[in-house]
């Protein structure tokens, strides 16, 4: 938060975006083949996203809370990176893929 005073507007509170820190996420079965199971309290409706290794956006769907048994689209067997985010945190994990 930054305290910031113009002559012409007067005194205003400038704040910048906070940044999530990513928490682990745990993701079974992994490797997976069909579909795989997060399994947290997710307190607040979240975003699921799978992402390539490059950053390449392949998967998204929205979360309720509680544990979440996701079928996997036709994805290529390698390795993705798993991002589930609501408004208080970043879960990050990895997910291989058969």
């Amino acid at each position: 938060l930054l305290d910031y005073t113009n002559p012409d507007f007067g005194t205003c509170l400038l704040s910048l975006p906070t940044t999530l820190e990513p928490v682990e996420l745990k993701i079974y079965p992994n490797p997976a083949n069909d579909n795989f199971t997060i399994d947290m309290d997710l307190s607040k409706s979240s975003v699921l996203r799978i992402m390539q290794l490059d950053g390449k956006l392949v998967y998204t769907e929205k979360l309720k809370s509680g544990s979440q048994k996701i079928n996997l689209p036709n994805l290529s067997a390698g390795m993705y990176v798993v991002e589930i985010l609501n408004a208080d945190q970043l879960y990050v994990g990895k997910l291989q893929i058969r």
